[in-house]
C-alpha cells in the first residue's frame, strides 16, 4: 500500500514507486486498473 503523497519526499522518487505499483498490476493482469483508473488513482494520490 502506498499512502497519499505528503511532501517528505521528492515527488519524483514518490512516482516513481507509484509507477511500479500501477506496472505490476499491469503486467499480473488486474481487469480493475484500466487506463483510466490508473490515471485517477494517480492523480488522487498526489493531489
Amino acid at each position: 500500500i502506498l499512502l497519499d503523497y505528503n511532501g517528505q519526499e521528492p515527488l519524483h522518487a514518490y512516482y516513481v514507486k507509484l509507477k511500479a505499483i500501477n506496472k505490476t498490476a499491469k503486467s499480473l493482469g488486474v481487469a480493475a486498473f484500466n487506463v483510466a483508473k490508473r490515471t485517477n488513482i494517480m492523480k488522487s494520490k498526489i493531489t
